[in-house]
Order: structure tokens, then sequence, then C-alpha cells
């Protein structure tokens, strides 16, 4: 049974792979750039459906540690896939974006990412550790942007690419470290730079395109906030 789950794990995650690029390499906004995105959103669905089991095998084969943090590592792409889409279709809606399941992701990443960094403390595992510093830097940001008075000019994009990328990050890190695991050199499993490698380059993605966004949106104005929401929040 884990050989089929695992089997189909890999298989979804050569979708992703595939959907990903191709969105990426296609002219944002275009039917092939949302086609791609769209089954990209689908394919890393099904990553997580079959990393569950995956994770709690850990448990079984008597690594908790292992466990714990690969059910982590769920929560971090899951939130991720839940935001990237919300951003686009609510980006003329800045307060319903941030309200709903948002506040509670954000919750949940924050006592994730502390334990899990916090764990690997404890254990000397520095791939639990830095994973759990992003994971709890990130929902600072999303906290942050629960508490802002007005949207930012054009939040909803650099919501959307931010979390397209993380999730980039995870299904490379799939890529590498099960795809590609019995090919790689012993010595970069060993300093875990299958997983080190995707993490800083999409830091570096996230890092530059923001540079390029706050340019692009210099001097707009701050999105309105709808009527509706307005009208809410006052009274």
């Amino acid at each position: 049974m884990h050989g089929i789950v695992l089997a189909l794990h890999i298989a979804v995650g050569a979708a992703a792979l595939l959907s990903f690029w191709t969105a990426a390499l296609a002219r944002k906004g275009s039917p092939t750039h949302r086609l791609a995105g769209r089954v990209y959103l689908l394919a890393m669905t099904g990553i997580l459906v079959t990393a569950l089991p995956l994770a709690l095998a850990y448990f079984g084969r008597g690594q908790p540690l292992f466990g714990v943090f690969f059910l982590y590592l769920m929560l971090l792409v899951g939130g991720s896939v839940v935001v990237a889409p919300r951003a686009v279709r609510l980006k003329q809606d800045f307060e319903a974006f941030r309200g709903g399941i948002y506040p509670l992701l954000a919750w949940a990443l924050i006592a994730g990412g502390a334990a899990t960094a916090a764990i690997g403390l404890w254990s000397g595992q520095t791939l639990l550790l830095a994973f759990g510093l992003v994971g709890a830097l990130r929902s600072v940001h999303m906290l942050r942007l629960r508490r802002l008075p007005a949207p930012p000019p054009g939040w909803w994009l650099r919501e959307h690419f931010t979390a397209m990328i993380a999730n980039g990050v995870a299904t490379h890190i799939a890529f590498l470290g099960i795809g590609l695991a019995r090919v790689l050199p012993p010595r970069i499993l060993e300093l875990h730079l299958s997983w080190f490698i995707p993490l800083a380059a999409g830091i570096s993605a996230i890092a530059w395109l923001s540079r390029r966004h706050r340019r692009r949106f210099a001097g707009r104005p701050a999105a309105l906030v709808p009527q509706a929401a307005a009208s809410s929040t006052s009274s």
C-alpha cells in the first residue's frame, strides 16, 4: 500500500512540476497561464492528499520527529495552496481576503512554525529549525496584513506570486529529495542541499519580484475597500 501511495505521490508531483513551469513561463494572465495554474493547484492538492499517509507512516516506523515535520510541511504547503487562488479571486475585496480562513491559517502557521523550530533547536536538526522559522515568518507577514488600515497597492499580486513560489519550492524539494534521491551524490542529501537550494532560490525569487512589484505600484493609491466591507467594519 505504501508503495502505491508513493508512486501516486511521485506521479502527481511530476504533473505539478510540469504545470508549475508552464504557468511560470507563460505570459501572466494569458489563458495558458491561468489553465496551467489551475492544473498546478489541483496537482498540489493531490500531493497533499497522498502526503498524509506517507507522513503518518513515520510514526509507525518509530520516527515521530520526521512525522511531525512532514505534517507541519503539509500545513505550510496547504496554506499556500489556499492563499494563491484566493488572492486572485478576491482581488477586489481585501477585507474578504484577509478574513475567513486567512487568520486561522496565520495562527496555525505561527504555532506550527514555532513548535517545529523549537524541536529543530532541541534536536539539533537544522532542517526543522530553518523551515520552522520560514513558517513563523510567513505567519508574521499574514498577521501584519490583517492589521493594515488599507490594502497596499497591488496587494493581491504579491500574495499570489509569494504563495505560488512557496508551492514551487515544495515541488522542487520533492522532485530533488524523492524523484532524484537515488542519483544525487550522497553528500547533497546528507547536507540537505536538496531542501536548502530550492528554499534559497524561492526566497531570492520572492525578494526580486517584490522589488519589481514595489517599483511597479510606487505612487499608486491604495485600492478602495469595497463599500459593503467598509460599512460592515464601521458598524
